[in-house]
């Protein structure tokens, strides 16, 4: 049996409705509202059930409700935080240490020319986690951070974010060799000379 003859007369009674005034009108239509709202489109027909209150609501709401949901799901979700291992690769590398060009010299010059057993300074950035200062124990390792001069282990005596004071070990090889600082963070590396000798004078200002 043809029902769009009948579905077209409710649709036209439905809209009617919505153009009448009258509420008695409204309360008599008001169980019809399901088959109503399915011809007319409404988005309101997925509840499944007619408004509880005595007023239906304005058919003019509908298409706004509906062009509502594609433009909530054409909106790209974007993540709040980065990953932990991208985190965790940034941090690292800030805190990487690093050796300044020249920069390692003897305790008490400017020149990158050193000699086995001298005292010298290394400088740079993120060099130690902190500052510390030797015991006078002659320690291999001080604050987290270890340097060897020519794969030998460095004496240590003072360790700081920018500096780093050190003995460098007994070595019969001559010339450019490398100076290796190692963090918790991550190693440095940079080339020194070194020598049979390196004097270098420490400097005193005042008067006599």
């Amino acid at each position: 049996m043809n029902r769009k003859p009948d579905i077209d007369r409710d649709r036209e009674a439905y809209l009617a409705t919505l153009r009448s005034p009258s509420r008695e009108v409204l309360k008599h239509r008001l169980p019809q509202w399901p088959l109503y709202a399915a011809v007319a489109g409404s988005a309101l027909a997925l509840a499944g059930r007619p408004p509880v209150t005595g007023r239906l609501v304005a058919a003019e709401h509908a298409p706004q409700m509906r062009a509502a949901r594609p433009s909530r799901a054409r909106r790209k979700s974007r993540p709040l935080f980065a990953s932990a291992a991208a985190f965790d690769s940034q941090q690292s590398q800030l805190a990487a240490p690093a050796i300044t060009p020249g920069g390692v010299v003897p305790l008490w010059g400017t020149v990158s020319l050193i000699q086995p057993g001298q005292w010298i300074s290394i400088f740079g950035t993120n060099l130690a986690s902190g500052t510390a200062v030797w015991n006078g124990d002659f320690p291999l390792s001080l604050g987290g951070t270890r340097v060897e001069i020519d794969g030998r282990a460095a004496y240590l005596s003072f360790v700081s974010p920018t500096q780093i004071n050190a003995q460098a070990p007994n070595d019969t090889a001559l010339g450019p060799v490398p100076v290796v600082v190692t963090t918790a963070t991550g190693t440095a590396t940079s080339m020194v000379t070194l020598a049979a000798a390196s004097p270098n004078f420490d400097l005193l200002t005042g008067s006599m």
